[in-house]
């Protein structure tokens, strides 16, 4: 058994317990005096490790790894055989772009977020300001703006935030849809058409992009002629 095996089996003896015990609090706290994320990300590898060490390795990266280790992440997407280790990584990314913004900055976006998905959205642009405004640099700050300026109707607002989180998080899919999605209701259906493709190069799995880029090509015509505008369409399950 070679190095990365036995890591990877000495990985599922310290973690299965925790997830076991849905325990992601004391899991991170085991992980951190065990493990980092570069040593974690080690494990990462289709070809050499099982599907089950990939997927607890994507979960325990989740909670104890930093932006630096999302690249080593991102090709995992791509797997095409194996959705339960494509939804820990997806997670994994969604933990680690959260955090991105320091611990204070992490809990206020996450009480704006639980408002947003209530649809309580009143003050959020407010609080999501403020927040960008201490914290320039967090980058799902501005994409959770700019979904909430989408939801709103004031697409040229959501385009200018979606594209600034793409900026600070190249490897952001879910601001990358949110710009094609803006594209598309502007009626730029050239611009959106090549935007959900660059979405999937990122996240070929990510939940309705291909329905939506299917049903766009569907409804312009080759002299591109407009269309209706068409927002995310949800794959069935």
């Amino acid at each position: 058994m070679d190095e990365k095996c036995i890591a990877g089996q000495k990985l599922l003896s310290l973690a299965q317990p925790y997830l076991r015990r849905d325990d992601r609090a004391g899991l991170a706290a085991a992980i951190s005096g065990a493990w980092n994320a570069e040593c974690l990300a080690l494990l990462l590898d289709e070809e050499e490790v099982d599907s089950e060490v990939l997927r607890v390795a994507a979960i325990c990266i989740g909670l104890v790894g930093e932006m630096d280790v999302c690249p080593v992440l991102m090709p995992l997407l791509h797997l095409q055989d194996d959705p339960a280790v494509v939804s820990a990584v997806e997670d994994a990314l969604w933990s680690i772009w959260f955090r991105a913004g320091g611990p204070v900055a992490q809990r206020v976006l996450m009480r704006i977020t639980e408002h947003i998905d209530r649809k309580e959205t009143e003050n959020a642009v407010e609080m999501l300001t403020e927040l960008i405004r201490s914290h320039p640099g967090y980058a799902e700050a501005y994409h959770q703006r700019s979904q909430v300026h989408y939801l709103e109707g004031r697409l040229d607002a959501a385009l200018r935030d979606a594209r600034r989180a793409c900026q600070l998080n190249p490897c952001h899919f879910g601001a990358l849809a949110v710009v094609a999605n803006c594209y598309s209701d502007l009626g730029r259906y050239q611009e959106a058409l090549k935007t959900y493709r660059a979405v999937l190069d990122l996240h070929p799995h990510m939940p309705g992009i291909k329905s939506t880029l299917r049903h766009l090509r569907s409804r312009i015509s080759p002299a591109d002629q407009p269309a209706t505008p068409l927002t995310l369409v949800v794959d069935p399950e």
